[in-house]
């Protein structure tokens, strides 16, 4: 299989990607600084600059998450990091006369699973029809999805955690698009926004998200699911019971989040989807979080008043997406009997 490598230059550095069967690929170009260590919890940084040329052959890693999850062929898996936060481009070989669209793909994954390098993902089917694909890495679960925000310390000020992370991420990612998908031979004028499940949910949220304003002019939401907003105050509630379940009180929870391990924090998060399956707290407890400046609105809300960016959308639904769902939760009603005991 004949291949040869490609430059292209970003405003933080040179990137050196490969051209195969008619398409360029970039992959896990870091797009943020790594949230680790005091950024564990923050809203993300961009990128540091680098000398000399990244070698963006291969993709690096992805969110933490249950190790199952993380399988891209048989007997292969993806390695896990806090350090996550890469995009990934493909585009034609050959240049056209014109900027191309730009679509940039944000995955699903019940906002505690999956990642931008799944093969499925690829891209390049989408790129050979004349675009430039973009797909995206962002936090999830306890690191990202969960807002633990209420769990800052009070004692010690410089311990902030800030909600909304992964909503942060993709507006970054965006942003970052903004600023040198041109170098790739993309429109940065011309950016449609797609996801699918929990991608789809994170797509119709940016409408409502202000900072996202002017970063995309086109919107596609695969099977989204309603009503998996939480108000500040519902978060706070889960927040404590994430403290409870890691074994720390709520007054020192911001120093023991720091302190666990990425491991240990999913672990929690799975034990807290858990309690809410058993005890039906009425409301999934990561997703995003209506109410603070990032995410003010509702976003079904903020569309029906007319305060979500004025774009075009689209939305759809994949055919019987739902038997998937009754692989993983066995209280879902899936016969006549089933409903009747509702």
């Amino acid at each position: 299989m004949h291949e040869r490598t490609i430059r292209a230059h970003t405003a933080t550095g040179t990137v050196e990607g490969f051209t195969r069967d008619g398409v360029n690929r970039w992959r896990s170009i870091p797009y943020a600084r790594p949230p680790v260590g005091r950024l564990r919890f923050r809203a993300p940084q961009p990128a540091q600059p680098w000398s000399g040329v990244r070698h963006c052959h291969g993709f690096t890693n992805c969110a933490p998450q249950l190790r199952r999850y993380t399988m891209l062929g048989v007997g292969k898996y993806q390695p896990m990091s806090e350090d996550c936060l890469t995009l990934n481009v493909v585009a034609p070989e050959v240049a056209g006369d014109e900027p191309l669209p730009v679509m940039v793909f944000i995955h699903g994954g019940g906002y505690f699973l999956g990642s931008s390098a799944t093969p499925l993902y690829d891209g390049a089917a989408l790129a050979r029809r004349g675009c430039v694909y973009v797909s995206v890495n962002y936090r999830l679960g306890a690191l990202g999805c969960l807002d633990l925000s209420s769990l800052s310390s009070k004692s010690e000020p410089e311990i902030t955690l800030e909600s909304n992370l992964y909503l942060r991420d993709l507006v970054l990612a965006l942003q970052w698009v903004r600023d040198n998908i041109a170098e790739f031979g993309g429109d940065p004028g011309n950016v449609t926004i797609f996801g699918e499940s929990a991608g789809a949910c994170i797509t119709a949220t940016l409408l409502a998200v202000p900072a996202a304003e002017g970063l995309f002019t086109r919107a596609i939401s695969e099977s989204p699911a309603s009503g998996l907003v939480r108000s500040k105050e519902i978060a706070a509630e889960f927040a404590n019971r994430f403290a409870n379940l890691l074994g720390t009180r709520t007054q020192d929870a911001a120093n023991a989040l720091m302190q666990a391990s990425a491991a240990q924090l999913v672990d929690t998060q799975h034990r807290l989807i858990d309690q809410g399956m058993q005890k039906r707290l009425g409301a999934f407890p990561i997703g995003p979080v209506i109410g603070d400046d990032y995410l003010p609105m509702d976003p079904v809300e903020a569309m029906r008043c007319g305060r979500a960016h004025r774009v075009p959308l689209i939305v759809g639904t994949n055919a019987e997406e739902g038997r998937l769902f009754t692989r993983f939760l066995a209280m879902l009603p899936t016969n006549e009997s089933m409903v009747e005991e509702l």
